[in-house]
């Protein structure tokens, strides 16, 4: 018996130290109120990045088409959900606004594995850090981010998007019906 609860005391103290890594909010949590550093009606920041077919991206690149911008984690449940959502939705309109998903703390191995398995086809950015998140918000994902051709947001969800909400947000700036 006193094994087991040794086992069992080892296992749960495991359990409770590992969860927060595969949890989709940060393991410190910001204690201000609003944790958006952008809002509707902001410009997107700058920001560089390198996307899976190769290209590098600026914010300058991205004024001129409507774009929808994924922040996401592969071992976050909800994103889990949502991606599927998204590649969807960039299937039906991905030929009048660009969707580019960009990870959060992972690698290219990993967010490419990801991909493969779960048939995604959306352009990615596999960051190792929060430095291109962090000039979003500081918690929370997945993050949906739609913009004008002006890079003006027009549209925020957070965790998770209500499928209606999101595909008329993205009908706004496509001329299909």
């Amino acid at each position: 018996m006193k094994r087991f609860a040794q086992f069992f005391f080892i296992i749960s103290v495991l359990f409770f130290t590992t969860l927060p890594l595969y949890s989709c909010e940060p393991v410190i949590e910001n204690t201000e109120p609003d944790s958006e550093t952008i809002h509707v009606g902001d410009k997107l920041p700058f920001f560089t990045i390198k996307i899976s077919q190769g290209d590098t991206l600026s914010t300058n690149d991205l004024i001129g088409k409507p774009t929808v911008l994924v922040f996401f984690h592969t071992m976050c449940g909800d994103c889990q959900r949502e991606l599927p959502v998204i590649e969807s939705l960039c299937q039906k309109y991905g030929k009048e606004v660009r969707f580019i998903c960009i990870s959060r703390e992972q690698t290219d191995e990993e967010v490419a594995a990801y991909w493969e398995k779960h048939q995604l086809s959306i352009p990615y950015s596999a960051q190792t850090d929060r430095s291109v998140f962090s000039l979003f918000a500081s918690s929370t994902i997945p993050r949906i981010y739609i913009t004008d051709t002006t890079n003006t947001i027009t549209a925020i969800f957070i965790e998770k998007a209500d499928v209606q909400e999101l595909e008329e947000a993205i009908k706004r700036h496509s001329t299909k019906e």
